[in-house]
Order: C-alpha cells, then structure tokens, then sequence
C-alpha cells in the first residue's frame, strides 16, 4: 500500500480508474444482495447509477458534503484532460463523473474504506430519489 503522500500525488485519471472499480463494486454487490432478479435485469438496474449522467448528478448533488481534501481531489480530476469521451455523455458530465470516481478511488487507496462507501452510498441515495 502506498503512502498517503504518494496517493494524493498519484494521477487523477488512475484514481478514477480505482474508484470505478470500487463503485462498480459496491453497486452490484448491494443489488445482488437486494433483489432476485436475473443478470440482465441486474445488469440494466447497476446502469441507473453507474453511468455518466447519473454519476454527474448524484456528485454535483454532494458537493458540500466533500470535505476540503475530496473537493480538492474533485476539481482537480474534473478538470483533467481526457482523451476520449463516451459518445452517450456530455464533456461536463464525463468529467463530472470522473471526477467523484477519483474521490472514491483517493479514499479507498489512503485505506479510508468506509468514507469511500459513504460517498458511494450518497451518490446511490441521490439516483434513488431521482
């Protein structure tokens, strides 16, 4: 495991790449548990709140509950140049999207594990309202 100063140096775009997979993750695992539904129907309910424009929103929802370092880490990796963007989402709402990905990414590699599933749980809490 790297060090805390390590991580918060490391690049936006890996951090969002981690905080994907732990979102993913975490998403599945709590539908798996809560329905009994086929993978397709599971499938299509994990899209709900892993895609950009659900992502986008439920982060912009959250903003204020960040705090200082995560909002940092925020607009830094919102603000990081992407190489491509999805044909389905808008520029803003990739970044966006890549932006808490990289929140919940810095949190679970500095080992802060249960703030990386709170935020994810707020972002899913959001999508549910919606």
């Amino acid at each position: 495991m790297q060090t805390t100063r390590d991580i918060s140096q490391m690049n936006l775009l890996t951090l969002a790449f981690v905080g994907d997979a732990v979102q993913e993750l975490q998403i599945k695992t709590a539908l798996a548990l809560e329905m009994d539904a086929s993978t397709h129907v599971l499938q299509k309910k994990s899209v709900g709140y892993l895609c950009c424009e659900a992502q986008a929103a439920a982060a912009r929802s959250i903003l204020e509950e960040l705090n200082e370092e995560e909002l940092a880490i925020y607009k830094r990796a919102r603000n990081a140049k992407v190489s491509t963007v999805p044909k389905h989402a808008t520029v803003a709402d990739y970044h966006a999207a890549t932006a808490i990905e990289a929140v919940i990414g810095y949190c679970y590699l500095k080992g802060e594990r249960d703030r990386a599933a709170e935020i994810i749980d707020k972002l899913r809490a959001f999508c549910d309202a919606r």
